[in-house]
């Protein structure tokens, strides 16, 4: 799963979003490649203990102000590197994992600091945490950067997200 923490002035929210496909490739016991395929129609709010406020947030957040989902149904991340930490052991295998974010059709590099570890049943399991900037994949619904005057609709451009993988 995928969760994410967005803030503004007053507050912050968070939810998830399901993988809805997805592969890693292991070679020399190290990640060399993979994609993860979220289904955007997906987006949940876990925050907001009212269901209307709760509901309203999620449409936003599917509309074209933000993440557009009828149009773009899916974003993905591309794995195309992985740089080992120094001193990685074989049971979690730390490092930076580099690779393509995609998001409303807009294609960028990333990379971030993520741990990956063998379980004994032969699945494997993976955890990253970092931060985007929503701006530059046009996600951009009340950013300071673009608009003037935004008062409460003012919205921070940091999207913190946070991937927990396990791959059978």
């Amino acid at each position: 799963m995928l969760e994410w923490i967005g803030r503004n002035l007053n507050n912050r929210h968070f939810g998830r979003i399901a993988i809805k496909e997805g592969n890693l490739v292991i070679r020399g016991g190290r990640p060399s490649g993979g994609i993860v395929v979220l289904d955007m129609a997906t987006i949940t709010n876990l925050d907001l203990q009212d269901s209307a406020w709760r509901d309203l947030l999620t449409r936003h957040l599917k509309s074209d102000d933000f993440f557009a989902v009828e149009r773009f149904p899916t974003s993905s991340f591309r794995l195309t590197g992985w740089e080992e930490a120094e001193g990685a052991s074989p049971e979690a295998r730390c490092g930076i994992a580099a690779g393509e974010l995609t998001i409303r059709d807009v294609t960028r590099p990333i990379s971030f600091s993520a741990i990956v570890s063998p379980q004994a049943h032969g699945s494997i399991k993976a955890h990253a945490a970092f931060d985007i900037g929503r701006t530059l994949w046009n996600v951009c619904y009340g950013s300071e950067k673009l608009f003037e005057r935004l008062g409460m609709h003012l919205v921070h451009d940091i999207i913190s997200l946070e991937l927990f993988l396990l791959v059978r």
